[in-house]
């Protein structure tokens, strides 16, 4: 994890968004190295970008995601919202997702709930992977699908996987309190939806 923050700040890319990761990863996971080095781009790129500050475009992404996950906002505004961005940009939001579900410790379990309360058939493509296999690899498959229908679903679980798996980790670790600022988040109109 060093290395990750080492390397790009020798370089003159500094990473204030390096957390340690909450999966186990082995040394001849390639889908694990691919996910890793895609989701080191976004954030180099993001820590470049010189338009908009970093922070903001991050806390307002966050804000809207985290809202939607705790039912604050209608799923209907965040399908909006993610309809109105660009393909990479959603990638990127799909990405950041499946990042959010691996730190909330989302598990196999969670499955068959964030299917129902994504509002999806059992047949459908994101609700086919979540079904199989190691839940982190899965959710990277599903961040991953590329026709626009198939995003749309892919948002919409990844959401209701991050509403679960939060909630628990809100029981469990953060009922006496907490110093996460999402769990302070009002459905108060204070933070609108950004605009794409």
């Amino acid at each position: 994890m060093l290395a990750l923050a080492f390397v790009p700040a020798r370089e003159g890319v500094l990473l204030d968004q390096v957390h340690p990761l909450q999966t186990t990863r082995w040394a001849d996971d390639a889908e694990g190295a691919a996910d890793l080095a895609v989701l080191l781009g976004i954030l180099i790129t993001a820590a470049k970008a010189a338009s908009v500050p970093r922070e903001a475009v991050m806390n307002e992404r966050d804000v809207l995601l985290n809202k939607l996950a705790q039912g604050l906002r209608p799923m209907s505004e965040g399908i909006e919202w993610f309809d109105g961005l660009g393909q990479e940009q959603q990638s990127e939001v799909l990405l950041f997702l499946r990042h959010h579900c691996v730190q909330a410790r989302a598990v196999a379990e969670d499955a068959p709930e964030s299917i129902r309360r994504a509002g999806l058939r059992p047949t459908h493509t994101p609700a086919v992977l979540i079904s199989r296999g190691r839940i982190d690899e899965q959710l990277g498959r599903i961040a991953g699908l590329t026709p626009l229908n198939e995003r749309r679903k892919a948002f919409r679980l990844l959401v209701a996987v991050l509403s679960i798996a939060d909630a628990r980790r809100r029981e469990r670790f953060c009922s006496g309190g907490c110093g996460h600022w999402w769990h302070g988040l009002s459905p108060s109109p204070d933070n609108p939806a950004p605009r794409s």
